[in-house]
Parts: C-alpha cells; sequence; structure tokens
C-alpha cells in the first residue's frame, strides 16, 4: 500500500503542469478550428467578391432584358434617361466599392 502511493505521487509531481487547466484543453481542442480559419479565410474574400459581382450582374441582366422594354413603352424620354445616368452612376459605385474590397 505504501509503495502504491509512493509511485502514485512520483507519477502526480513528474506530470503535473501548473499551466494545464480546462483552459489550455479548450484552446487545445480548437487548434483545429484556428487552423481551418487561418488557412480558409483568404478565399472567403475572393468567394464573396465574386458573388457581389455575379449577382449585381444577374440583377443588371434583368433589368435590361424584362424591364427595360416595359419602361421604354411607359415613361417619357427624359424620365427614362435621368434614371438612365441614375441607375449606372449606382452601379459605378458598386463595383468600385467591390474592387476597393478584392
Amino acid at each position: 500500500m505504501q509503495r502504491q502511493r509512493y509511485g502514485k505521487v512520483c507519477l502526480c509531481s513528474l506530470l503535473y503542469n501548473s499551466f494545464g487547466g480546462s483552459d489550455t484543453a479548450m484552446d487545445a481542442a480548437f487548434e483545429p478550428i484556428y487552423w481551418l480559419v487561418d488557412n480558409m479565410i483568404r478565399w472567403y474574400g475572393v468567394a464573396f467578391v465574386l458573388l457581389v459581382i455575379v449577382l449585381t450582374s444577374s440583377i443588371v441582366a434583368i433589368a435590361y432584358m424584362c424591364v427595360l422594354p416595359l419602361i421604354l413603352q411607359t415613361y417619357s424620354m427624359a424620365w427614362l434617361c435621368w434614371h438612365f445616368f441614375y441607375s449606372h452612376w449606382n452601379l459605378i459605385l458598386i463595383f468600385h466599392s467591390v474592387f476597393h474590397f478584392y
């Protein structure tokens, strides 16, 4: 019995770490997630920029193919010119800001 307690004390003294606690265990458990985020985050920016470009381009294509013929029949030329220049100004601002983030 004495020898068993002595062995346990020796083992605990050799393996004791004052820095080992629940915080260290949680850091070690989350280390793969930190590695994944560090290595994958650079592709998220590219994917989101491409997503904004594709979605904005699809909205513009739908507007030119579906909405523009209806607008040409309905509104006056002055109103049409004002909306045309204003919408293209907004489109330039959107693409300008997208390329700043890229």
